[in-house]
């Protein structure tokens, strides 16, 4: 540009940059393939603001500059609108739903209304009463949108400068699954033989009158063994409430278990196992799976007047609540390892860091808490926002990830004497050095050997197409 005149980039002109922006997700097992794209070179389309579903012709049909990108109000991403833009995808450059400030009064979730039912331990060979939620429908505002192909991304604009991707985090019980593999093919740390009995903490977080609901599977529980050990379990964290602010008890009637990472081992292994949750049936959660379910539904507040440092520090009844939830489970693993009864009211979970833990991971994780625990050279995790809880299957650190295993390091960790410069550049020594190498060529040559052993062998090794289903990745 010549001098004295003002440039800027027409790209500026042209674009409006959303903040937070994430990829749209597209999720696999065995057998199908759920959730959204975009084409490698991204999608491009005529903006349209879609005002009713009747306005729906003009981009499926009658519009004259396909492919639009389709703008629309939360109370319109519905169903039977999204399954109408999926027919017509060849139309559809993309979906844009702009979040309102408030959550919808009566509930959405875009999950199934019987969570995860073809790979939970719940089959019509386990118990065919039980199967399908024929018991219990656990999501009934269920509507099964995330478990639809799209072949558009999906975002979800809660203003002009904060983006996020509607995305799928609970599918299939993939963690658990894992897991479970790993631990039948001895390549965990632990197996099923060291696992005496399973305490999950599932939705704990919308209590109703300070009740939570101690949930067990009933046909593992018609093993004598395994149902004296579940009311030893039930037993201890009801002593572990001893004084607190919280109502434990049992369902009142025979029902298979919500959906919870416990029926995977159950699907091993008849494991005594309790679930605990904040609902006794159906869920309480009005927003399962949703980008309403949020903070703002938790009621994680702070007063007006508080700045963001002030906002950390700052108890919550959310996180006193949580607070007591987690004492009671921790004073009934310390009774389950065979702890001194009477020190179990000298253990109580602390409020102060609940409620850092839920300002970072669901309001800010940029905050000065966060900011010791994590290096440098990965400040860039840390934004004005809440943490990004989706991970991926990509080999790299994801928000969420990184930032557990630094609390819990240091959280876990031992304090020791040394600077953090030592630390940081602690050189190795000369003989520890030797003997890495000479274990290095050990582990080499063996390699080689094991590797002419199992290349002899490659019709047994490979005769199999796949892992089996269950190896969930």
């Amino acid at each position: 540009c010549p001098v004295g005149v003002g440039c800027s980039s027409v790209e500026k002109k042209i674009y409006v940059h959303l903040n937070y922006t994430l990829p749209c997700v597209r999720l696999l097992n065995a057998t199908h393939q759920i959730g959204c794209q975009s084409h490698l070179s991204g999608n491009v389309g005529v903006l349209h603001v879609l005002e009713s579903e009747e306005n729906l012709d003009w981009v499926l049909r009658s519009g004259l500059n396909p492919p639009y990108l389709v703008i629309l109000d939360s109370p319109l991403f519905t169903r039977s609108i999204m399954m109408k833009l999926k027919n017509g995808s060849s139309r559809v450059a993309g979906v844009a739903v702009v979040a309102p400030s408030t959550n919808p009064p009566d509930g959405v979730s875009p999950h199934t209304n019987c969570p995860n039912e073809n790979t939970g331990v719940y089959t019509e060979k386990y118990d065919p009463a039980l199967a399908h939620c024929n018991v219990t429908v656990w999501n009934p505002l269920g509507s099964g949108l995330s478990y639809e192909e799209f072949d558009f991304p999906i975002f979800s604009l809660k203003d002009d400068n904060d983006t996020k991707v509607i995305r799928q985090e609970t599918f299939d019980y993939i963690g658990s699954s894992r897991m479970v593999y790993d631990m039948e093919k001895k390549h965990f740390v632990v197996d099923l033989d060291n696992i005496h009995s399973l305490l999950e903490i599932g939705q704990v977080g919308l209590r109703v009158n300070s009740s939570l609901w101690l949930h067990s599977d009933p046909v593992s529980r018609k093993n004598s063994s395994v149902d004296g050990e579940v009311k030893k379990l039930l037993e201890s964290l009801r002593a572990g409430a001893a004084g607190l602010n919280v109502s434990l008890a049992e369902p009142s009637f025979s029902q298979p278990l919500p959906p919870s990472s416990f029926q995977r081992f159950l699907r091993a292994r008849p494991i005594p196992g309790v679930v605990i949750q904040d609902h006794q049936s159906s869920f309480t959660n009005r927003f399962y799976e949703s980008m309403y379910d949020n903070a703002g539904y938790l009621d994680i507040s702070y007063p007006p007047d508080l700045t963001p440092e002030q906002q950390l520090q700052f108890v919550t009844d959310t996180a006193t609540a949580l607070t007591e939830v987690a004492t009671v489970v921790a004073r009934s693993l310390y009774a389950q390892a065979g702890g001194d009864q009477a020190r179990l009211s000298s253990i109580n979970a602390d409020p102060q860091m609940v409620t850092q833990m839920l300002y970072g991971f669901l309001v800010r994780s940029n905050n000065s808490w966060f900011q010791q625990l994590v290096p440098s050279n990965l400040m860039s995790f840390l934004a004005d926002r809440p943490t990004n809880l989706y991970v991926g299957v990509l080999n790299q650190h994801s928000e969420l990830t990184m930032l557990v295993q630094h609390l819990l390091a240091n959280l876990t960790g031992t304090t020791v004497n040394i600077t953090q410069e030592n630390c940081n550049y602690q050189r190795e020594d000369e003989q520890d050095k030797m003997l890495t190498l000479g274990v290095g060529l050990g582990v080499l040559i063996t390699s080689l050997l094991l590797t002419y052993a199992m290349s002899a062998k490659a019709d047994i090794l490979f005769s199999s197409g796949r892992e089996p289903v269950n190896a969930t990745y």
